[in-house]
């Protein structure tokens, strides 16, 4: 199996940047999770400001992997994208609907949603 990267998790496109993750939550079952984070740019600075974060799944692979080590990260987040390899694209949509629902898109993305 090759070597865990994070980066294999990051997708970025305009000014966003999406990042999934498995981790296990106190009392809770260990799920896949989805951070949405927007870009801003300033003169000599960008700033980066986290949109949401929310969780796809529940984990129910058993692996023989340690929960939470890098190795069982790699194992879920890959089955995962396997059983839904329109990811990306979904996670898309959801972030369009997200911003028309709570009100926080810029005049320039709405701009570009129209076009």
């Amino acid at each position: 199996m090759p070597r865990f990267n994070p980066l294999d998790w990051i997708h970025q496109w305009d000014n966003y940047e999406m990042m999934m993750y498995a981790e296990e939550e106190s009392g809770e079952p260990a799920g896949i999770f989805m951070q949405v984070s927007r870009r801003s740019s300033y003169p000599g600075a960008e700033q980066w400001e986290v949109l949401y974060q929310r969780k796809l799944a529940d984990i129910s692979m058993q692996t023989e992997s340690i929960p939470g080590s890098e190795l069982w990260q790699e194992q879920v987040l890959r089955d995962y994208l396997q059983r839904f390899p329109t990811l990306v694209v979904d996670e898309k949509e959801y972030v369009q609907n997200w911003f028309s629902s709570s009100g926080l898109m810029t005049d320039k993305e709405k701009g570009d949603a129209n076009t």
